[in-house]
């Protein structure tokens, strides 16, 4: 399914549980639409406004949302496997109980964003800002943090086994008192 670039979509043009596998949505204003259990695997939301929208338990996997806005919004049970978040606008976002394992979310901002139960296993988060993120219970294994900002951030019970950090501006005691290595090269 493909609709023109840029298409304005109010939340009665796509119906909750819809089927939209692989539907081209690039830069589309999806401002409070109601998209809450849709399937939108493979989509294309490059660029996209989803400001408002309701996303709850939604699959995304496999889409891809470079440079999509999706600050201050409910993505709860979403799920992002393989996806791409790259410079994202996820500014105060509540990502409770997401799955975005293998997902690239470089240069994305995540600050003041809420991450309870999410995994992000494998995920690459280079040169993301985590400024005053609430990280708890997160799966961090294999994650690459390099050049992130995690200042001011709260991490709580968050699995790091194997996590990849350079450059990352965090308190070094921080990730010790989580069981990192900080005197290693990676």
């Amino acid at each position: 399914m493909r609709l023109p670039d840029d298409a304005d979509i109010s939340e009665d043009d796509i119906q909750p549980d819809a089927d939209l596998r692989g539907v081209s949505l690039q830069n589309a204003v999806l401002q409070g639409a109601n998209l809450r259990g849709a399937n939108l695997r493979e989509a294309n939301l490059c660029g996209a406004d989803l400001r408002g929208a309701n996303l709850r338990d939604v699959s995304l996997d496999e889409a891809t949302l470079r440079g999509a806005v999706l600050s201050g919004m409910t993505l709860r049970g979403v799920t992002l496997r393989d996806g791409t978040l790259r410079k994202a606008n996820i500014r105060g976002t509540d990502l409770r109980d997401a799955d975005l394992r293998d997902t690239d979310l470089r240069g994305a901002t995540l600050e003041d964003a809420g991450f309870q139960d999410v995994t992000l296993r494998d995920a690459d988060l280079q040169d993301t800002t985590l400024k005053d993120a609430d990280l708890y219970e997160v799966d961090l294994g294999g994650a690459d943090i390099s050049r992130v900002d995690l200042r001011g951030a709260k991490l709580l019970n968050c699995n790091i086994f194997g996590l990849l950090y350079n450059d990352t501006a965090v308190d070094l005691e921080l990730l010790e008192r989580l069981g990192a290595d900080t005197h290693r090269t990676v």
